[in-house]
């Protein structure tokens, strides 16, 4: 048979027998089974970013790691933060080191939570709210946020238990301050793992001097203006911010690098007014990459956003050389959108920390991708590779001005989920030049 382009993260049932049969005549759902024989030796340094999946101390990228007798916990709002403040769900950056019986012991866990700060007025998008208030997508500063039946939800704020989607408020003046943890995928929306409800509002959150914070990939800087602006489209003023000394110190140089910004009402260069709407005011600027961490064994959790070939990826920000890895992704194709953990050294190329990859392990997508040609379109419902994508006024258009607009045989590529229905729901729709017939990308949720 002809050998096709395939991403696959599990998927099964998903709407129709003629994509099934081609998943199974292609070999199944292509999805890694965890494996740890590269496991550094005892007593290996380790770094790990990745999610907190259960306690029984702590366990993060499938290895169980217990505290150290002078190990903690750092939580940036809480300065009293230990082990019990931890939930599952949140992203963190684990230091320590591996044991003898492939445990490990962590020397430090710090939460590294990747959104922080109010829900855009009128932004919650709940397709199936009847059957499935889970699923959806809003905006937090700029950022698309995606949830689904997996994202855990947490209250630390007053009001009623935030148990799914639909119990967080979008409403004019009255929008939630929502924390996120989750993935960053190729087109820069956020995954969520872990969705934390703050306040109820953003003056009553500001007012107990609490941060707002943002991090994202740098698309342009303007330098006349003090402003640049995320992948996601949000700006930032950094006009009164501290500038962390990793920063090159000409901002028309942030540009392809990984920043957080945060303002914070309690700082010295506050000026009154964290965010107007559209413009995040900052009071510091940092680099958000990997710091110094050559001679590590590193374990980085992520969603490939810029693959240029095996030895040439990255994983969490962070360049990987996967060329002499094992690769334990059975039919998956490794490509942006997939969701690896990848596990090796960190050694310095051309200056930059970058992993040299023992194994790269395919994780299973929240999301759906599909990329493929217009079969037909039918008042809103495109058609591709057997699938029907919904779409509605919530879908963002790429390189085409309504979804009328595409005929059949147009390439287009398409984020989104899978409704309770199970239906594609449409986040993002893309109109590309052009796609090989023997070619097609499949990824989606296993449990779909």
């Amino acid at each position: 048979m002809t050998k096709h382009k395939m991403i696959v993260n599990g998927f099964r049932g998903l709407v129709t027998t003629g994509l099934v049969g081609l998943l199974v005549a292609c070999g199944g759902s292509g999805s890694g089974s965890s494996d740890n024989s590269d496991l550094a030796s005892a007593g290996t340094e380790v770094l790990t970013q990745g999610s907190i999946q259960r306690f029984g101390s702590v366990y993060v990228n499938d290895i169980r790691y217990s505290r150290s007798a002078t190990g903690e916990v750092l939580i940036d709002d809480n300065p009293s933060a230990n082990e019990d403040s931890l939930r599952i769900g949140m992203r963190v950056k684990l230091r320590g080191r591996y044991n003898d019986d492939g445990t490990g012991t962590y020397d430090s866990i710090e939460v590294d939570n990747e959104l922080k700060g109010p829900i855009e007025t009128g932004s919650i998008n709940i397709p199936d709210p009847v059957n499935n208030p889970a699923i959806g997508s809003f905006f937090v500063l700029g950022t698309r946020v995606l949830v689904d039946e997996g994202t855990f939800y947490d209250e630390s704020g007053p009001g009623n238990t935030i148990n799914s989607l639909a119990d967080l408020d979008d409403s004019a003046a009255n929008e939630d301050v929502v924390e996120v943890s989750g993935l960053f995928n190729e087109v820069g929306d956020l995954e969520a793992l872990r969705v934390e409800k703050k306040a109820d509002d953003l003056a009553t959150y500001l007012a107990d001097g609490r941060k707002l914070e943002v991090k994202g990939t740098v698309n342009n800087v303007d330098t006349g203006n003090m402003l640049f602006t995320y992948q996601s489209g949000q700006v930032v003023n950094y006009m009164n911010a501290e500038i962390d000394n990793d920063l090159p110190s000409n901002p028309a140089n942030w540009v392809n690098l990984y920043v957080e910004s945060k303002c914070d009402p309690d700082a010295p260069t506050f000026v009154g007014n964290c965010f107007n709407g559209t413009t995040l005011l900052a009071t510091k600027v940092d680099n958000a990459a990997l710091g110094e961490a050559g001679g590590l064994e590193a374990e980085l959790e992520g969603i490939i956003p810029d693959f240029n070939g095996q030895d040439d990826f990255k994983v969490s920000q962070i360049p990987v050389d996967a060329a002499d890895a094992n690769i334990l992704c059975g039919n998956v194709a490794l490509g942006n959108g997939v969701k690896v953990k990848v596990r090796g050294n960190v050694i310095k190329v051309n200056n930059t920390n970058t992993v040299d990859a023992s194994s790269v392990e395919c994780r299973q997508a929240k999301t759906v991708r599909l990329e493929g040609t217009v079969q037909s379109n039918v008042t809103g419902t495109v058609t591709l590779l057997d699938v029907p994508v919904v779409t509605n006024d919530k879908t963002e258009l790429d390189d085409l001005v309504s979804v009328g607009d595409l005929v059949t045989g147009d390439a287009i590529e398409v984020r989104g989920f899978v409704d309770g229905n199970g239906k594609v729901i449409a986040v993002r729709l893309e109109l590309e030049d052009s796609i090989d017939p023997d070619d097609f990308i499949v990824q989606a949720p296993k449990n779909q």
